[in-house]
């Protein structure tokens, strides 16, 4: 693992990268920290799953040609667990290659070798994207849902479980929820649903089952029934509960 910059006051910026390039690594920790983002860089071969989940990365740069082993399959777990914006980089990515990696939900890909404010360029457009996606979100109407005991205030985009214990959820995640608990027990389809989280990230239609599954954990890890998100066989979704919502 390369030593993580030191995080000075006012970093605006959380970079997690994962290449087994340590000498490109190092220097990409050494130019961020100049520019007063936080950066931690590991190897592929690291538990990066454990870091990804547990950190609060505003992005992520992943190789994905490691050599021994799928760079895509890693990116494809990464994004089965995290929202968080990834910007992927190799030095023989086909079409192919790059078209697949846009498709498993990267934000954007960089081609080796690449001079470092080439990748702060993108990194920084990555960070306008997510500025106003937060624009956006704190424009909405303030209030609350509540439904099966959970409470979801939109002041803060805070969902409270029935112990009274916060869940946490990404951005698409929680713009997925807005959109079911906008019309619950409606069935909506996948490219309503789709238009309803684009606000929040670019995303393709196959991306949507994914962040359902994602919603449903999260809300089955609170305790909520497995039969609350409904499949609608060839169409899409269903939230099936009692919503209330307060002004």
């Amino acid at each position: 693992m390369v030593e993580a910059s030191q995080s000075p006051a006012g970093s605006i910026g959380e970079v997690l990268i994962i290449d087994e390039d340590r000498s490109l690594a190092q220097q990409l920790v050494s130019f961020l920290s100049a520019r007063d983002w936080h950066a931690q860089a590991v190897s592929p071969s690291e538990e990066v799953l454990a870091l990804v989940d547990h950190g609060h990365w505003s992005l992520i740069v992943l190789d994905i040609e490691p050599s021994g082993g799928n760079g895509l399959d890693r990116l494809r777990r990464v994004r089965s667990i995290s929202d968080i914006p990834v910007l992927v980089t190799g030095r023989n990515l086909t079409p192919t290659d790059r078209i697949l990696a846009l498709e498993l939900g990267a934000d954007g890909y960089i081609l080796k070798p690449f001079d470092l404010h080439e990748l702060w360029s993108h990194a920084r457009a990555i960070e306008r994207r997510q500025k106003l996606a937060r624009f956006q979100a704190g424009r909405q109407e303030r209030g609350a849902y509540r439904f099966s005991g959970w409470t979801l205030t939109l002041s803060d985009s805070r969902l409270i479980d029935p112990a009274g214990h916060p869940v946490r959820l990404y951005r698409s995640t929680y713009a997925l929820l807005i959109a079911f608990l906008d019309a619950p027990r409606r069935p909506l389809s996948r490219s309503y649903l789709l238009r309803a989280i684009q606000a929040s990230e670019d995303v393709f239609d196959r991306c949507i089952d994914v962040r359902v599954m994602r919603l449903r954990r999260a809300l089955q890890q609170g305790g909520a029934p497995k039969g609350l998100i409904k499949t609608e066989s060839g169409f899409g979704y269903v939230f099936d509960a009692v919503v209330e919502r307060i002004h």
